[in-house]
């Protein structure tokens, strides 16, 4: 994996990035964070998010998600 990484031009790299990615990307497609921990084998939830490399970016696109209801600037009733 090693030579593969070095033949991709990446500097470091470790076999375990790919553990990382693959978690990541699960999340980023909008994979249930208990499947994703399933996959991984991870007994706990907490395990698999601390693979998660997402960021800022994925609260901003959570939260662009909801739909609060306004009336005049004012929430509705």
């Amino acid at each position: 994996m090693r030579k593969r990484g070095c033949e991709a031009g990446v500097e470091s790299f470790a076999p375990h990035d790919l553990r990382r990615s693959c978690i990541t990307d699960l999340l980023a497609e909008g994979a249930d964070i208990f499947v994703v921990q399933q996959l991984a084998g991870h007994s706990d939830p907490k395990t698999t998010m601390r693979y998660d490399r997402r960021g800022e970016v994925a609260k901003r696109t959570a939260a662009r998600k909801l739909q609060v209801p306004y009336f005049g600037g004012k929430l509705a009733a």
